[in-house]
């Protein structure tokens, strides 16, 4: 780690703007796009056209190495298939990356964003991810591919590169990924479309598993009101999540509840990208529950989780739930998780590599 951030230090103090700017500008490929936009069932196709590219443009790094894209995957949900990323010069990032799909509450783990607007910019700007630390750099870097020029002009009208209308475009984008989500009927209100071992998984996941005391809505999808919760991942945490963030102790250990959209896809799971699969998971829920002081309510024993405190229960602390889920029953959930899928999102060319194709 400490290598890999020396190098990247030795880069800026041997490299002049100029060497920053004109770094490997030649060998940037020309991303493929049809002769009329995608339809992004928006008001301005051009700008999600526009915000596509740069999602995937390397130029966005320091030495054009990483775009967004080299870490949210489509494949993969828009996130990761490992624990952590690789950054620039092959730096670990910090946590794991997680999906950017059904994302309608605050960004990032430690929900340190309000929105896209005030999250899209910072991976740029971090020193293990992308490191522009100069964002006026951007126009200029832009500037040199040839294509931008008509991109900008088809989206703004001009062909004017700024930083606000990088920010601008790619948080557009984002936008309309998930205004494009695609939730079947069968995730929610029609059991009938289920098999008979989803349909258990369902009911499971309402009453006896009680995930959707964080997991809510009809449809299950989205986190709790994009509210934190710390899960008993550890009784002591090496990151503090939210609570670093905004400086509270009581919020020590707590991280955003994700949505569920395309769970099958976004292994590894949690923060740090812990468990490797579903059944983790649902183990981790079942029985593995630290007793953190911070520890949800709804993951205690007592009145939250209808699951009565025993003798020698400590009532000001109660201690964490054990769910007692059979074999067959962890089975049932983990089906039913595996619904969740919006195959197209995964799949559209409107949402894919432009420099693929």
């Amino acid at each position: 780690m400490l290598w890999g951030l020396t190098s990247v230090l030795l880069i800026i103090i041997a490299c002049g703007k100029d060497d920053l700017l004109n770094k490997d500008i030649a060998k940037s490929p020309e991303p493929q796009l049809p002769d009329t936009p995608y339809d992004y069932k928006s008001t301005n196709n051009a700008k999600a056209t526009l915000g596509r590219v740069l999602f995937y443009e390397k130029a966005l790094s320091l030495n054009n190495t990483v775009s967004c894209g080299s870490c949210h995957k489509q494949t993969f949900g828009f996130a990761d298939n490992t624990a952590v990323s690789k950054g620039l010069e092959g730096l670990p990032t910090a946590r794991n990356t997680s999906s950017l799909l059904n994302d309608n509450t605050r960004r990032f783990w430690d929900n340190r964003a309000a929105d896209f607007d005030e999250a899209v910019l910072q991976p740029v700007q971090n020193h293990t991810e992308m490191f522009i630390f100069d964002l006026s750099i951007l126009p200029e870097k832009l500037g040199q591919r040839p294509y931008y020029g008509k991109l900008f002009k088809d989206a703004y009208g001009d062909e004017v590169i700024s930083v606000e209308r990088i920010q601008r475009a790619l948080s557009f984008f984002l936008g309309t990924m998930n205004a494009t989500v695609n939730i079947p009927l069968r995730y929610s209100t029609s059991p009938s479309q289920f098999t008979a071992l989803e349909h258990e998984g369902r009911k499971l996941f309402i009453g006896k598993a009680k995930c959707s005391g964080c997991h809510t809505s009809s449809t299950f999808l989205s986190g709790w009101s994009g509210e934190s919760q710390n899960i008993g991942l550890d009784i002591e945490y090496k990151d503090n999540g939210v609570g670093t963030v905004i400086n509270r102790e009581h919020l020590y250990g707590s991280f955003k509840v994700p949505s569920l959209l395309n769970i099958s896809r976004t292994a590894p799971y949690m923060h740090d990208g812990r468990f490797a699969t579903l059944r983790e998971v649902i183990d981790h829920y079942n029985e593995g529950i630290q007793p953190h002081p911070n520890l949800a309510f709804n993951l205690r024993k007592g009145h939250y989780s209808d699951l009565p405190l025993e003798p020698g229960d400590d009532p000001s602390n109660p201690p964490p739930i054990r769910l007692g889920l059979t074999e067959h029953e962890k089975q049932a959930l983990e089906a039913f998780l595996k619904t969740m899928v919006d195959q197209d999102i995964l799949t559209s060319p409107r949402f894919s590599d432009p420099f693929r194709n």
